[in-house]
């Protein structure tokens, strides 16, 4: 008889030096942070054309493979459109969802997604093109991500681990915790971890290439943890941003996510979970998930005035949150400054 894999259980035992020790060396293992514009959402205000795969057929070329997805379900994705395109070209995938439930939904639907591979001149040239070729699109939410990689597996799931521990994010009212806990004692292989707070993800993940047809990573081909937020249009358009050319032009990496990642832990009350005490982090979600300092605040928040007052950085991530924001700087100065170049295919 299997029992659940509770990865927590590792550090039961840990005294708080070697909690620290454990936090310091999981971060020391991330070899590089890598900012990243990853899925960009679009819908077009156009009605005055007909949005059929002969249309996208003609927009997009013979270089791209355009086709119908047969398998296309609306109940289990995008229930407000009846059909979904497909295109796929050298660097990027591009899914175009037609045929909307209702005549007050925009004609299309948009999710632009580059590979891996796709260098940032290459993903500002293909921004550039689609803005030429389809004007009447505007921008519904963006991905931005920060890749923390690692060499090792074992290096990805301590990172993972440790971040979900620490991990605060103001006015996210909701957690979600998947793939560790379906492993089980005695096995060596199960499905990436992924740990959400509403528009806030936080997953191990490979490359590409070693993605599951049904979805997500086995933990020994996990390379990196990314910290991914998803800016929907209100965010966006605080900022700025409403069309491809205004995301062409500024990004806002730094702006839109300097505030998103914080890493806490509770100082005061005797009654508060002390971060370096393992298993004091009791408090569960809806599915029974613990062991993670955002449930706990949740949790317990009603039941203090002010609960924050009590938080307070932890101090071995200290560094790392300065690394972070860096590379979201470095990351905005790049873009700004980096030469569109043509992308045939489009």
């Amino acid at each position: 008889m299997h029992m659940k894999y509770d990865r927590g259980k590792i550090c039961s035992g840990l005294e708080e030096s070697q909690i620290r020790s454990f936090a310091k060396n999981a971060i020391e293992a991330i070899q590089d942070i890598e900012a990243k514009i990853h899925r960009v959402s679009m819908s077009c205000a156009n009605k005055n054309e007909l949005y059929n795969y002969d249309y996208f057929k003609g927009k997009f070329g013979s270089e791209c493979l355009v086709c119908i997805n047969q398998e296309f379900d609306p109940k289990i994705r995008m229930p407000n459109y009846r059909q979904q395109i497909i295109v796929k070209c050298d660097g990027y995938t591009i899914n175009i969802f037609i045929q909307p439930i209702d005549r007050f939904l925009p004609p299309y639907f948009m999710e632009v997604t580059p590979n891996d591979s796709m260098s940032m001149a290459e993903h500002k040239a293909l921004f550039s093109n689609l803005q030429s070729m389809l004007p009447a699109m505007t921008i519904s939410s963006v991905e931005y991500t920060l890749d923390l990689v690692c060499y090792d597996p074992i290096e990805v799931e301590n990172l993972f681990m440790i971040i979900r521990r620490c991990l605060y994010a103001p006015y996210k009212t909701d957690t979600y915790f998947n793939g560790g806990s379906i492993a089980t004692w005695g096995e060596t292989i199960r499905i990436n971890s992924v740990f959400s707070m509403n528009n806030i993800k936080v997953y191990e993940r490979g490359f590409d290439n070693y993605k599951q047809p049904t979805g997500g990573w086995y933990n020994t081909d996990c390379n990196k943890v990314r910290l991914e937020y998803t800016a929907g249009s209100y965010d966006l358009r605080k900022n700025g941003i409403t069309l491809l050319s205004d995301l062409l032009t500024d990004c806002c990496f730094y702006k839109m996510i300097k505030n998103k990642y914080k890493f806490k832990q509770f100082i005061g009350p005797r009654t508060l979970p002390l971060h370096y005490k393992w298993l004091s982090y009791t408090s569960e979600d809806g599915d029974g998930n613990f062991g993670a300092f955002h449930i706990e605040y949740l949790a317990l928040k009603e039941g203090y005035e002010n609960i924050r007052q009590y938080l307070r950085d932890i101090d071995e991530l200290k560094d790392f949150k300065v690394r972070l924001l860096k590379t979201m700087v470095a990351f905005d100065e790049a873009w700004k400054s980096e030469d569109i170049i043509y992308i045939e295919s489009v």
